[in-house]
């Protein structure tokens, strides 16, 4: 394990429980506000969602926008958002050029936008991070 910042003693013992001895390590951002604040990051084989994996969490994001009448809408890339509302119209319309990006092979701004979408879900309570990370994961949507 390695720990940058910080010793083992500063981090609370019941976050480390199950990094031990394990291929994580821990990384402590000297800009966070608390002592105790530290990001994992895993050294593990790096798996990638299939296209077509992302076809059907894309479904399923669409799917969820829907369901609360939010429609799309590109928001101006140069102007600080001004409603939370906005934001999530502006996810919304991005699913739709993600799915061009599928086709042009382009995965790796499809990951990042994902990434990106996924991010405001969390913020806006459409989701959990546990439910998020299992959309990503081969078996669920």
């Amino acid at each position: 394990m390695h720990l940058i910042g910080k010793t083992d003693a500063s981090i609370p013992q019941a976050f480390l429980k199950g990094y031990i001895n394990s291929a994580h390590f821990l990384y402590l951002h000297p800009r966070c506000s608390s002592d105790n604040a530290v990001s994992v990051h895993t050294r593990k084989k790096e798996v990638r969602m299939t296209p077509e994996k992302v076809r059907e969490v894309i479904a399923a994001y669409r799917a969820a926008f829907e369901e609360r009448g939010i429609d799309p809408f590109d928001y101006p890339h140069d102007e600080v958002l001004y409603a939370t509302s906005c934001g999530l119209r502006h996810c919304r319309g991005m699913l739709d050029k993600m799915e061009v990006f599928i086709t042009e092979n382009r995965m790796d701004k499809v990951y990042r936008w994902l990434g990106f979408i996924q991010g405001v879900l969390w913020s806006q309570g459409f989701y959990t991070l546990k439910d998020l990370m299992n959309h990503n994961r081969k078996d669920s949507a």
